[in-house]
């Protein structure tokens, strides 16, 4: 049993989706912290109207800014709730043309990937500033300078204070918020949930809500249970691929800032290694840093994702079994293999990707292991 999702297409700022959904073929969905992708094919002539509103309908989409919005559709509530899930939203951005065949090929990136396209606005500078309380209003003013992008970016708090320096136009949206997560006194991640309003039972618009988690997106899933089974068995996974990436390890991390020669702003992060293990430098360069504090931060995080225990491994999930969302912590279950003996724990998905068409209808899921909810 597939689940392959109905495509509608939003007015980008306004959230309002159109009313006829795009039968897209070829496409494949990643959500993630990164944030994801999309890509899919168009063939005009299942649109299903003449030559000329097909060209209407294509012209539309290029001088018109709009999203992409899987929906789940599922059936309703025995009182008639609609239940319709929207996988997420991807904004289309590049649309291109073969002519004279009938395909046209789309693709874009995830909603929060929009704060790349932007710079700040305006100076965020202070010694005093609450990371989170930051990150929000960033998204506000992103939302509201020079258009009108309709999210809701909540009332978050960290009660910590920070200092920043983001001057106008140096920096975008998307680096600063980065290094606002990065913050050593309230580390955060952050992402939007994307929900759906409903006029007579049938998707009228969407709805975008920042969410933060601190120190991570973490919502307790434990009802369900992804199980890797025993061969000639068969559990709620498929299969699952996880690699040792001592090849990404560190022991040293060596950070550099702002300025140059003696001047340079430098930091550095060790981590423990075991007795007869070698060493290994990694080195990261922040331009913007302008105080060893801040490159600390930088430094911290890249010797802390770079542990093999701490990289996300993938695994393979028909997709009625489960629609994935980042932050959702499950239940881990592998039976004894010939690879890996029993093992039982919590892991938490950072990301998923689906693509249509393939023989088996499944979710690849990233997930890394976590110690608790």
């Amino acid at each position: 049993m597939g689940v392959t999702p109905t495509f509608y297409t939003a007015e980008f700022l306004s959230g309002l989706l159109i009313d006829t959904p795009l039968p897209l073929e070829s496409v494949s969905l990643s959500s993630s912290l990164a944030p994801g992708q999309f890509s899919a094919t168009l063939d005009c002539r299942k649109l299903g109207v003449s030559m000329t509103e097909t060209r209407k309908i294509v012209e539309w989409m290029k001088h018109t800014r709009t999203s992409l919005v899987p929906v789940r559709e599922t059936p309703p509530r025995p009182d008639g709730t609609p239940t319709a899930t929207a996988l997420g939203e991807w904004l289309i951005e590049d649309i291109t043309d073969n002519p004279p065949g009938p395909f046209v090929q789309l693709s874009g990136i995830e909603l929060p990937g929009y704060a790349r396209r932007r710079t700040v606005a305006g100076p965020w500078v202070g010694s005093d500033r609450d990371p989170v309380s930051a990150a929000r209003q960033m998204w506000q003013a992103l939302a509201t300078t020079d258009q009108d992008l309709q999210i809701i970016a909540g009332s978050w708090t960290s009660g910590q204070q920070t200092s920043m320096d983001f001057r106008t136009h140096t920096i975008t949206y998307w680096d600063a918020l980065e290094e606002l997560t990065q913050n050593e006194e309230a580390p955060f991640e952050w992402t939007f949930r994307t929900g759906l309003n409903f006029e007579w039972f049938a998707p009228h618009s969407v709805r975008r809500l920042l969410d933060i988690g601190q120190p991570v997106l973490s919502t307790d899933r434990t009802d369900i249970t992804l199980e890797v089974a025993a061969p000639g068995s068969r559990g709620s996974l498929l299969s699952t691929r996880r690699t040792w990436a001592e090849s990404s390890n560190v022991s040293h991390v060596w950070g550099f800032g702002a300025g140059s020669g003696e001047s340079q702003v430098t930091a550095s992060s060790i981590m423990w290694r075991a007795h007869g293990e070698p060493a290994r430098d990694g080195v990261v360069s922040v331009p913007t840093a302008l105080t060893a504090h801040r490159l600390k931060r930088h430094t911290n995080a890249m010797s802390d994702r770079l542990r093999p225990e701490r990289q996300a491994f993938t695994a393979v999930m028909p997709s009625d079994v489960h629609t994935p969302r980042i932050g959702d912590v499950m239940e881990w279950r592998n039976d004894e293999t010939w690879t890996r003996p029993a093992a039982e724990g919590l892991v938490r998905c950072v990301g998923w990707s689906w693509t249509s068409g393939q023989d088996l209808d499944a979710y690849e899921l990233d997930l890394v292991e976590v110690d608790d909810v």
